[in-house]
C-alpha cells in the first residue's frame, strides 16, 4: 500500500535585518519550547518609496480611502507576502508566520502541531488577534486552546498558520494591495479564506516593543473632509457588513468539524 508523502511544514519569522534584540528575544522562547525557525528578512519601510512600491496600486488605494498606507504598513505586508510566496514556490505545505513581537505561550509547539494537523479546509488558522470578536467554537484543538471561526475581522497578523490553499488566497487577497495586510486577510467574506482561529491565544503580544509599523491609531478616513468620499467609505463598510453577515448565516447552516 502507498503512503502519504510526509506534510512539510516550516516556521518563519519576519524580522528587520537591524532590530537584532526583537530577533534573539523571539527565537530564544520558540527555541525554549522546542520550535525551530527560519528568520525571513522584512522590507523595510524606511527605504521605500510609496510611490513605486512593488504590489502596491496607489491609484486604487487613494480612490477608496483617500489617503495612502504608510511606507511601513506596505513594507510590513510585502514582507508577509514574499515569505509566503516564497514558501509556497519551495513547496511547502502548512506554514508557521509569526512577527518578531510575540511572546509564545509555554504549549506553543502543541498548538501549532494541532494546526499543522488539521484536515483540509482550514485555509487559515489566526494565533493571535487585536480584538477579541464574536466566534463560533469548532473543536477542541488541545486541551486548553479551542478552534474557532471568527465571526468578525479580529486584526493583527502577529501569527497565524496557512496551508497551500491558503497561501494562494492570501497572495490573491493582496493583488493589488491597497489595505494593511492583516485587515486585506480578515476580510474571509471577500477573499474566501476559510478563517479559523485559536482561543485562548497562544501568542502574548509585549508591551515594551514599540512597533516597527507606527499605524495611525485612528482610521484616517475618520478625519476626510470630503464629503463624498466620507459616504463612500461608509457605503462600503456597510457592504462589508452585509456580506460578513451572509457568509456568517451560510456557515451556521453548515456541518462537520472543519468547514
Amino acid at each position: 500500500m502507498a503512503t502519504s508523502p510526509p506534510v512539510r511544514t516550516g516556521v518563519f519569522v519576519i524580522n528587520l535585518e537591524r532590530s537584532d534584540i526583537r530577533r534573539q528575544r523571539v527565537l530564544r522562547g520558540l527555541a525554549k519550547v522546542g520550535v525551530e525557525a527560519t528568520v525571513w528578512k522584512a522590507v523595510d519601510g524606511a527605504s521605500l518609496d510609496v510611490a513605486t512600491a512593488p504590489r502596491y496600486d496607489q491609484a486604487r488605494r487613494l480612490a477608496r480611502f483617500g489617503h495612502d498606507l504608510t511606507p511601513n504598513e506596505i513594507a510590513c505586508a510585502l514582507s508577509h507576502l514574499a515569505c509566503i510566496e516564497a514558501a509556497l514556490a519551495e513547496g511547502f505545505d502548512k506554514i508557521c508566520i509569526l512577527e518578531d513581537d510575540v511572546i509564545v505561550a509555554p504549549d506553543f509547539k502543541a498548538v501549532l502541531d494541532a494546526c499543522f494537523a488539521l484536515p483540509a479546509g482550514a485555509d487559515m488558522v489566526k494565533l493571535y488577534g487585536l480584538r477579541r470578536r464574536p466566534s463560533r467554537p469548532v473543536a477542541e484543538l488541545t486541551p486548553t486552546r479551542t478552534l474557532v471561526r471568527p465571526l468578525h475581522a479580529t486584526c493583527g497578523a502577529q501569527g497565524y498558520v496557512l496551508d497551500r490553499v491558503g497561501m494562494k488566497k492570501a497572495l490573491a487577497a493582496c493583488t493589488p494591495l491597497i489595505m494593511q495586510i492583516d485587515i486585506a486577510l480578515d476580510r474571509y467574506w471577500a477573499n474566501g479564506l476559510a478563517l479559523f482561529a485559536v482561543l485562548p491565544s497562544p501568542l502574548i503580544e509585549p508591551q515594551d516593543l514599540p512597533s516597527d509599523i507606527n499605524a495611525p491609531r485612528v482610521d484616517p478616513w475618520r478625519a476626510v473632509p470630503h464629503r463624498w468620499l466620507r459616504l463612500r467609505l461608509k457605503m462600503h463598510k456597510l457592504l462589508d457588513s452585509v456580506r460578513r453577515h451572509g457568509v456568517n448565516l451560510a456557515r451556521g447552516l453548515r456541518r462537520g468539524p472543519v468547514r
